[in-house]
């Protein structure tokens, strides 16, 4: 699941689709939320730091609550946020962070980290 309509168009929607990832595309944190209460489990959550609606580390905390998706690797996303937000996701929860316009190799090693903390979980 990524957290953002305006994502389509970056790096980490293109690279999580070529390497068999479905991609599943929100609004915001609030839609993302009513998303996974309808019983949807992603692989990975890409969470934008700057997300509408609700603060981002607001929307780590509550996946986290949940026994269910508590395991889920959650990537927070960040165009030009304060490092402050991606600080708030990291201690709500977050695994991680990638930079909205990252490199080919920024997102192997961050999703290569989803991953490997997914196969251990």
């Amino acid at each position: 699941m990524i957290e953002n309509a305006l994502m389509p168009a970056s790096g980490v929607k293109s690279w999580a689709e070529a390497h068999g990832y479905r991609v599943h595309i929100v609004e915001n944190g609030l839609e993302g939320l009513s998303w996974l209460v309808r019983g949807n489990i992603p692989e990975i959550i890409f969470a934008q730091a700057g997300m509408e609606l609700i603060p981002a580390s607001l929307f780590v905390s509550r996946v986290r609550e949940s026994g269910f998706y508590q395991d889920i690797p959650i990537i927070a996303i960040s165009a030009r946020e304060p490092q402050e937000l991606l600080a708030a996701m990291l201690r709500a929860g977050a695994n991680g962070y990638i930079h909205r316009h990252a490199t080919v190799l920024e997102i192997n090693q961050k999703l290569g980290l989803a991953e490997r903390l997914k196969s251990t979980a």
